[in-house]
């Protein structure tokens, strides 16, 4: 873990392990989708996009593994039905996007006239993920992600 944030999703998934006989930790990375809080970065691009507004895009080369709700939906009633136990999983769709990627996707997508404002890098207790492994939550809750980035973003936008 590299900030506060991290460390202590650390320190509760050690909690989980040393309490807990039947345990599966999902690890859930970038998640957007309808229901979203408002405040997170797709939808205020999204928001930002329908009102021909900059979009600033923090560090462009930056990228994350997008994670539509509905995937994530799927790994967590697979979790609770199947009998796995005692295992870890990153969910995720499993290819990462570019900040700046998936701000120009929204511009397009959106039929926007919005600028997009690049900066040049992510504070250093930002992580810089790329694509997540997400070979456990596959083989052992039968993850089948749907959702790639841009059908994800899709079918939150119609």
């Amino acid at each position: 873990p590299v900030n506060a944030y991290g460390k202590a999703k650390k320190i509760c998934e050690d909690l989980v392990k040393d309490i807990a006989n039947d345990w599966v930790i999902i690890r859930p990375t970038a998640v957007y989708g309808i229901g979203d809080n408002k405040s997170r970065v797709i939808n205020k691009w999204i928001d930002a996009a329908k009102n021909n507004e900059k979009i600033m895009v923090d560090d462009p080369l930056a990228k994350l593994d997008f994670t539509y709700v509905d995937d994530l939906v799927q790994a967590i009633v697979n979790a609770a039905i199947t009998p796995a136990n005692k295992i870890t999983c990153n969910v995720s769709y499993g290819q990462a996007v570019s900040l700046y990627d998936a701000a120009k996707l929204i511009v397009e997508l959106t039929r926007s006239e919005s600028e997009i404002v690049c900066g040049r890098d992510l504070p250093d207790d930002m992580p810089r993920r790329g694509a997540m492994n997400n070979r456990n939550a596959v083989q052992y809750l039968g993850y089948t992600p749907k959702y790639d980035f841009n059908s994800g973003l899709e079918k939150l936008l119609w």
